[in-house]
């Protein structure tokens, strides 16, 4: 929310200054002080009064939009990285080929939808429920050998993923499968998978806040890549 604010003080400063008006001289029309207005533009103290008093100044419309807060429960996030990480070792795929292959072919989709059922069964069952899905949506994938599995290291990683992509639906208000690729897609994931970055030892936290800093630089490519 505080970065939301920062655009909205940045669109006010900018039309200021676009009027050739003081931030004195605009403080006297909506009667505030000059260091009221610089608060303001820097994102500081913004309510919708002061929206819209001071678009009425500058002569500009606002408009706000509500929608629902997305809501995923932990423990959904965490059966769906799980499934996913499962399917990913069991066809040798990478966890961004099988985020996208899954998402591509409704796998995702049909797991999140229908976790209440799924998750009462084995992790491999929901796996082949996953596959069967795919299937039907015109996908197809070869079972592979699972041996030499580094177990620790698989278990980290999604341990990992789990609360970032639940970090990601709080602050970014989307869903769990856009999370899923928005996360596996970024060069932080593949940092993640690893072993030479030792990322997968660090905390959860640590993880998000480089991520974040890829997303402001704006760097995640496609999502199908």
């Amino acid at each position: 929310m505080a970065s939301r604010f920062d655009e909205i003080g940045k669109l006010f400063l900018q039309r200021r200054k676009e009027l050739g008006l003081t931030q004195e001289q605009l403080g006297e029309k909506v009667g505030v002080t000059k260091s009221e207005i610089s608060k303001i533009e820097n994102g500081r103290g913004i309510t919708f009064s002061t929206i819209n008093k001071l678009s009425e100044a500058l002569g500009v419309s606002a408009q706000v939009e509500l929608r629902p807060i997305s809501s995923v429960s932990s423990d959904v996030i965490h059966y769906i990285v799980m499934s996913l990480g499962l399917f990913a070792r069991k066809y040798k795929l990478t966890r961004k080929e099988a985020c996208n292959y899954l998402s591509r072919f409704k796998g995702l989709e049909f797991s999140i939808e229908n976790y209440e059922a799924e998750h009462q069964l084995s992790l491999q069952e929901c796996v082949d429920d996953m596959v069967a899905i795919c299937q039907i949506n015109g996908g197809n994938v070869n079972r592979t050998d699972m041996k030499g599995v580094d177990n620790t290291f698989e278990f980290l990683v999604e341990y990992i993923t789990a609360k970032v992509v639940e970090w990601l639906i709080r602050d970014k208000n989307i869903g769990l499968e856009e999370a899923l690729l928005l996360f596996h897609n970024s060069e932080t994931f593949n940092k993640l998978c690893e072993h030479k970055t030792d990322m997968y030892i660090e905390s959860p936290a640590y993880v998000y806040e480089i991520l974040k800093e890829e997303l402001s630089r704006g760097t995640i490519r496609g999502l199908t890549d």
